[in-house]
């Protein structure tokens, strides 16, 4: 129905109709999503070759935290490709 005026006129068949006997609630039916390509058993930017001390898994995902101070270092974690695991690598300069 295109509102015209107090009334509304349907492009199709051509009827008319007043506007407040139209009700303007419509249902919508919800498509659902779809991912392409989603994994749920690994991460798939895991590309280090790193063992997990949990799960014994053979890449990691490297994560750098960046400086919380600017005298620090920062921190590098190592999260594991299966399980998410996170190992920190503490890196000792002296």
């Amino acid at each position: 129905m295109i509102p015209v005026g107090n009334y509304s006129k349907c492009p199709k068949c051509g009827r008319e109709e007043s506007a407040k006997n139209i009700k303007t609630e419509e249902k919508i039916p919800v498509k659902p999503k779809v991912g392409k390509g989603a994994v749920d058993d690994e991460n798939v930017f895991a590309s280090y070759e790193h063992k997990c001390e949990k799960c014994a898994y053979g890449k990691a995902e490297v994560v750098d935290q960046g400086i919380k101070y600017s005298d620090e270092e920062s921190s590098v974690l190592l999260r594991s490709g299966k399980c998410g695991w996170s190992e920190q690598i503490s890196k000792k300069t002296s």
